[in-house]
C-alpha cells in the first residue's frame, strides 16, 4: 500500500478505496464488541453496589494487607498502561497509534474487572473521589466519538475534556492513594 492510499484508510475525511473500506468495515464490526462488554460489565458492577451484592471470597481476600498491595500494584500497572496510546500518538508512525487505540479501548472496557478484583466498594471520602474519578474516565471512554459515532463539535470537545482530565485526575489521585497508603500504614 502507497503513502497516500495508507493516509487515506487513517483519515475519516479521505474517500477511501473500496478495497480499503471492505476490509477496513469488516474490522469495524469487531472493534465495536469492547464497548458491549464494557457496559455489561459496569452493569455488573452497578448492580452489585445497588443490592449491596458481595463476593464473600474476595472481600475476605481483601482484608489482607499483601493481597491490598499486590491487586494495587496491578491496578496501577494497568492505568499507567492506558498512558501508551498518548506515547504512541506523540510517535509518527501513525499504524502504532491505531493499534494501541485498540488495546486502550479494550483495556478500558476491562476496567471494572481489575477495579473490583482490587476493591469490592466505592470507599469513603478520598477513595470514593479516586473510584469515581477512575471510573467515570472509563466510562466516557466507552462513549467516546470513535466508538459512538457522534461528529458534533461540542460533543467532541466535551468528551475530550472529560476524559482526558479525567485520566490526568485519577492519576495524580493514584500516586496521592499510593503515598497516603504507604505512608499510614
Amino acid at each position: 500500500m502507497n503513502t497516500s492510499s495508507s493516509t487515506r484508510a487513517i483519515n475519516p475525511k479521505v474517500k477511501m478505496p473500496i478495497a480499503v473500506t471492505k476490509t477496513h468495515s469488516s474490522k469495524k464490526n469487531t472493534r465495536q464488541y469492547h464497548i458491549i462488554i464494557g457496559l455489561f460489565l459496569y452493569a455488573l458492577l452497578l448492580a452489585a453496589w445497588t443490592i449491596e451484592w458481595q463476593w464473600p471470597a474476595l472481600v475476605e481476600l481483601q482484608q489482607d494487607n499483601i493481597y491490598k498491595q499486590i491487586t494495587g500494584f496491578l491496578l496501577m500497572i494497568f492505568i499507567l498502561m492506558q498512558w501508551k496510546l498518548y506515547l504512541a500518538r506523540r510517535t509518527i508512525n501513525p499504524a502504532r497509534a491505531i493499534h494501541a487505540l485498540k488495546i486502550h479501548q479494550w483495556q478500558g472496557a476491562m476496567t471494572p474487572v481489575f477495579f473490583y478484583v482490587h476493591s469490592s466498594s466505592l470507599g469513603y471520602g478520598f477513595q470514593m473521589v479516586l473510584s469515581l474519578a477512575l471510573l467515570i474516565t472509563t466510562l466516557s471512554g466507552l462513549l467516546s466519538p470513535s466508538t459512538t459515532k457522534i461528529r458534533n463539535r461540542g460533543y467532541l470537545f466535551s468528551w475530550l475534556v472529560l476524559h482526558v482530565s479525567g485520566a490526568c485526575i485519577a492519576l495524580i489521585l493514584l500516586f496521592y492513594h499510593l503515598f497516603i497508603s504507604y505512608t499510614y500504614s
